[in-house]
């Protein structure tokens, strides 16, 4: 299941009554690259309460893509400017979530900059595209950078970058329309085609060979919207339908009629699941179990709406309306909770599973007992987990106002005491964590590293 969209939170948690939705609109690119990072204390029931802001600034240069990099870390920011460890600047807004390696860091940016960074925010390589950066993908040694615009006819290009050295080894870009990465496996990317004309046929899902772009096979679907990657199979939300296909040949095992809207589909112990809009049924947001191999539907949980699932080893957890731990060979309820929640790919961690709302509330996973509750402080429309590291628990945030991607949370996993808040007056991509940062772009053009 793919980390959820912006857009696709805000529509979970409106329909969940947990917080307030609304569309993404454009924002007007930031100039001041001050940054300001907020220090939270705990209030009661791990409620923190901001309580000191400080202001880091730093000089950035920016290499090309001919000379070589000159860039070196910032200073340690004081001690009150908990948030921010290092910071470096693009010559445009930061389109793409960065991603993590085992050693660097990779961002890209409007102009169609991509750089790659080590732990401490030293530049190691610098590739230029014609056009911006959409996405990035890490698989094996291989950087997928997707760029191009979103105007229609603009077509979307694929480019296999060596991951170590920033070298271009190939580039896929078989139509003039839009391209989506939908997930990499054992030397093979999946990539689709799409356009503007929604449709549940039409458009393309090819597996290429992360080595040379080479198409493995093809199959028409329709535009997508995420896949799931198991050892012997891919399964294929899109426009209309859910696809199962073969991984090794793409023979197509089945095509059920589906509509899912929230961005649900996951496969946990044998069972695909996935929660579609069901018009016999006064339920807006069904969620169903499919046989991988025959799509034949095994069961169908419709005593409230679901709009997010997290699954991990034989775990099922919806939320939505509820939150719960459900059978998934079954659908059966083992424990439930009447709080909504929104849960995230990180949702589900060590024993413990967060859902997110205007309040994030940390579950043991095992009972549902409720460990602790973190209420934001500015209140957010929305929070939800961003990952785990080093004992701190990451929290994306938006909301309907102005700018709505603003600010990230830091909360103790242990007790859900605030760490700090970080905000800087622009958008933000969604937190990426590794290496014990948690990195976000903005569209003030700068990079951020934050722990």
């Amino acid at each position: 299941m793919n980390s959820p969209s912006r857009r696709t939170f805000l529509a979970a948690v409106a329909a969940s009554a947990v917080g307030s939705a609304g569309c993404l609109g454009d924002e007007s690119r930031e100039t001041d690259t001050t940054s300001t990072g907020t220090t939270p204390t705990a209030g009661p029931a791990g409620t923190p309460t901001a309580t000191q802001t400080a202001t880091s600034t730093s000089t950035d240069s920016t290499p090309t893509a001919t000379d070589p990099p000159t860039d070196t870390p910032t200073e340690t920011p004081p001690s009150e400017s908990a948030a921010l460890a290092w910071r470096r600047g693009f010559d445009a807004a930061v389109t793409a979530d960065p991603v993590v390696g085992a050693d660097r860091v990779f961002a890209g940016s409007e102009s169609g900059t991509v750089r790659a960074f080590d732990d401490s925010g030293v530049v190691g390589w610098t590739f230029e595209a014609s056009s911006p950066v959409q996405d990035l993908t890490l698989a094996e040694d291989v950087l997928l950078a997707l760029t191009g615009t979103n105007e229609l006819s603009s077509g979307h290009v694929l480019h296999g970058v060596d991951a170590a050295s920033g070298e271009e080894r190939w580039t896929f870009s078989p139509t003039s329309w839009w391209l989506e990465i939908l997930g990499t496996a054992d030397g093979t990317a999946y990539v689709a085609t799409a356009d503007d004309a929604l449709s549940a046929s039409g458009e393309t899902l090819y597996a290429l060979t992360l080595a040379a772009g080479d198409t493995e096979w093809s199959a028409e679907i329709g535009d997508p919207r995420e896949a799931v990657v198991t050892d012997d199979a891919l399964f294929v939300s899109a426009t209309g339908r859910t696809y199962g296909f073969d991984r090794g040949d793409g023979r197509q095992r089945w095509a059920v009629e589906t509509e899912d809207r929230y961005g649900t589909l996951a496969v946990v112990d044998g069972t695909v699941v996935q929660a579609v809009d069901a018009e016999e049924s006064d339920r807006y947001s069904v969620l169903l179990g499919f046989d991988p191999d025959s799509g034949e539907e095994r069961w169908r949980f419709d005593s409230w709406d679901v709009t997010s699932t997290v699954a991990a080893d034989r775990d099922l957890f919806a939320g939505g309306a509820r939150t719960a731990a459900l059978d998934p060979s079954e659908g059966t309820v083992r424990w439930e909770d009447e709080t909504p929640g929104f849960l995230t790919d990180a949702s589900l961690t060590d024993g413990r599973l967060f859902a997110g709302g205007n309040t994030l509330t940390a579950y043991a996973s095992e009972d549902g007992s409720e460990a602790w509750t973190f209420t934001p402080e500015p209140a957010q429309g929305g929070v939800s987990a961003a990952g785990v590291a080093d004992g701190t628990l990451y929290l994306d945030a938006y909301h309907d106002a102005d700018v709505r991607n603003q600010y990230k949370f830091a909360v103790d996993v242990e007790g859900g005491a605030g760490r700090w808040a970080f905000e800087n007056g622009t958008e933000l991509t969604d937190l990426v964590i590794g290496g014990g940062l948690a990195l976000t772009g903005g569209e003030d053009g700068v990079l951020y590293a934050l722990r």
